[in-house]
């Protein structure tokens, strides 16, 4: 697995190569000595972008040559899907096919924001021998960015159920807590939640925590002055998994008002933690969430509707209910070893059907 820069990642039995970044002076040193005990492999890797400057490409195959010391793969798989275009070389010198993931706003949002994004997305998925998708409703958005029937399987991301489960015992109190968790970026409708709060509480007691970072916190903060309902809603900052967890498993209803996801992990974890979701209707919802029984989708900026349907569970009874059939649902349909599974499968099947050319 490639990451860039200086992010840290550990997981078992995975082997991470840092590209890019700052090096230091003795990391510098041992890759231009890897390099001169290399050279003829250094010089196959630069001669793949000939249409650089000899500068140009000596600094490009200093940043790449580690990539190109792997044993290789039989398959590379590009989380994010215009990635493609930055490791296209990868094809030509390993010979074995790529996989591209859409998850979400890079096929729904930012072809539509972005001067010439789409023209990247087509791109990218032309380079694409086999397109992963991590839910049904990103099919059309992939179709209509030139994506084939054939090219296209979808996988979805699936939930740790031991991390994420019910609480032995949930407590019932006088106010119901409202929880959401994600990045505080436009695009989760934040906005919304407190509106939702605000006409909430003209009905029953209720509070709402806030998990998560983001450049539009601290206009948050001041819009729940704003609205009345800065002492109803608790902005938490970030949180670990665990953490996160134990968030879920102290409140009573997961709200979300994402104008578009790809899948919503937060929602699954919710689900898992026996919590009903109030959703407005995005990518993926209509997957996770079956209205009426595990939760409820509303239409996209009903704000009034959206806050009935939250006062509807404040029956104790109901809310129980519909977060037992929310964690049963978790388990018959979205387990993360089932899916992890389902995926390595699909690795064998790519390669079978797209075998490397002799």
């Amino acid at each position: 697995m490639v990451i860039q820069h200086d992010q840290k990642v550990e997981i078992p039995g995975v082997q991470f190569l840092r590209i890019g970044g700052l090096l230091s002076i003795g990391k510098q040193i041992s890759l231009v000595m890897k390099v001169l005990l290399h050279p003829f492999q250094f010089r196959k890797l630069m001669n793949l972008r000939k249409e650089l400057s000899f500068s140009q490409r000596f600094r490009w195959g200093i940043k790449y040559f580690p990539l190109s010391q792997l044993q290789p793969p039989s398959i590379v798989h590009f989380q994010w899907l215009t990635l493609i275009e930055e490791f296209q070389w990868l094809r030509h010198y390993f010979n074995c096919p790529f996989v591209g993931s859409a998850r979400g706003s890079q096929v729904t949002v930012y072809p539509r924001t972005r001067k010439g994004f789409a023209d990247v997305v087509r791109q990218a998925i032309s380079q694409a021998d086999v397109l992963h998708l991590v839910s049904k409703d990103l099919i059309p958005p992939c179709i209509h960015l030139g994506a084939l029937p054939v090219q296209m399987l979808v996988n979805y991301n699936g939930i740790n159920l031991e991390k994420f489960c019910p609480p032995a015992r949930r407590q019932r109190a006088l106010i119901l807590k409202l929880i959401s968790v994600g990045a505080a970026i436009w695009r989760k409708g934040y906005v919304f939640q407190l509106e939702v709060v605000k006409n909430v509480m003209a009905l029953m007691p209720v509070s709402l925590t806030i998990v998560g970072e983001g450049p539009d916190l601290e206009g948050l903060r001041y819009l729940a002055y704003k609205l009345g309902v800065y002492e109803a809603v608790h902005f938490h900052g970030s949180a670990t998994e665990e953490e996160v967890a134990a968030l879920l498993q102290q409140a009573d209803v997961y709200i979300s008002t994402s104008a578009a996801e790809g899948l919503a992990n937060s929602c699954m974890e919710a689900a898992a933690c026996g919590l009903p979701v109030v959703a407005f209707a995005c990518e993926g919802m209509n997957e996770l969430i079956e209205h009426g029984q595990t939760g409820y989708i509303i239409p996209y900026g009903e704000v009034l509707v959206f806050a009935e349907h939250v006062h509807l569970l404040e029956d104790v009874e109901h809310r129980l209910a519909m977060g037992k059939q929310a964690r049963q649902k978790m388990e018959r349909e979205w387990s993360a070893d089932y899916w992890t599974d389902e995926m390595i499968r699909h690795y064998h099947t790519i390669c079978q059907k797209i075998p490397r050319i002799k």
